[in-house]
């Protein structure tokens, strides 16, 4: 049995479900950080949720570095009782750093998410041991801790 709606209906149901789709989440504050860090033009080499496959945005992020261009990597950490992110990147004059994301570092009952930013100096390295992390082979001393804004 053929059920004949009318072509009116069906074109109000279709701009109904593509309104709906194009209602996006807001922006997750990691990738807003590291478009504030690297630029509008950079080059986003990978965001990889925990246990994602990262050899592609790995490989891009160090084509990147070599060639001197602008770009971000963020790869998802396994978190007790938060979200956590390693990222790299590389502006477009040359700072190239290290940030970690946590929504809740402190594990208390309100959300009080931080970045942890350092300079790196040294060669971007990826380790494979216990998740993947991203990390500088030598990093300035200093770790700049910045609020993030809250989801």
């Amino acid at each position: 049995m053929k059920i004949r709606v009318p072509s009116r209906t069906c074109s109000l149901l279709a701009i109904i479900v593509l309104a709906a789709c194009s209602e996006s989440a807001p922006e997750h504050p990691l990738r807003i950080e590291l478009g504030r860090l690297s630029g509008s033009q950079a080059k986003a080499c990978g965001w990889v949720a925990a246990g994602g496959e990262t050899d592609a945005g790995w490989a891009c992020a160090q084509a990147a570095d070599a060639a001197g261009q602008a770009f971000w990597f963020a790869i998802q950490g396994h978190g007790v009782d938060s979200e956590v992110w390693d990222a790299i990147g590389r502006d477009a004059h040359g700072m190239r750093y290290h940030l970690q994301y946590d929504s809740n570092p402190y594990g208390e009952a309100s959300l009080m998410p931080r970045y942890f930013r350092d300079t790196c100096l040294g060669a971007f390295r990826v380790r494979k041991d216990e998740g993947t992390r991203l990390q500088c082979s030598r990093a300035r001393i200093e770790t700049r801790q910045m609020q993030a804004p809250a989801q």
